[in-house]
């Protein structure tokens, strides 16, 4: 396999870090790096994977329920879903990836 084959690597917790709440996309692909430093919500038109990369979440889900993600954790959240973020600590990076793939 040519060297050329192989892309570049990527810093994702510094590309969270830079992105901020907004998140940003890694390079040519549809994941989204992003470093949550306060409580936030999402409404989902689509499905959406979310994984904790440096720290831990809380993830509040609608009728009191809810999910704790640690470092290394992934959740599938589905379309339709509100919920509300926010991190353990003082900050958590985060991977998510919106469809079914």
């Amino acid at each position: 396999m040519p060297s050329d084959a192989v892309g570049q690597v990527v810093g994702v917790l510094g590309l969270a870090r830079a992105a901020g709440e907004a998140g940003a996309a890694l390079p040519g692909r549809a994941w989204v790096a992003a470093r949550l430093e306060r409580r936030i919500g999402w409404r989902l038109q689509r499905p959406r994977w979310l994984l904790a990369l440096d720290a831990a979440v809380i993830v509040d889900l609608p009728y009191g329920d809810f999910r704790v993600l640690q470092r290394g954790d992934a959740l599938e959240l589905p379309a339709g879903s509100e919920v509300v973020l926010q991190p353990v600590a003082e900050a958590v990076s985060l991977l998510w990836h919106d469809g079914d793939a």
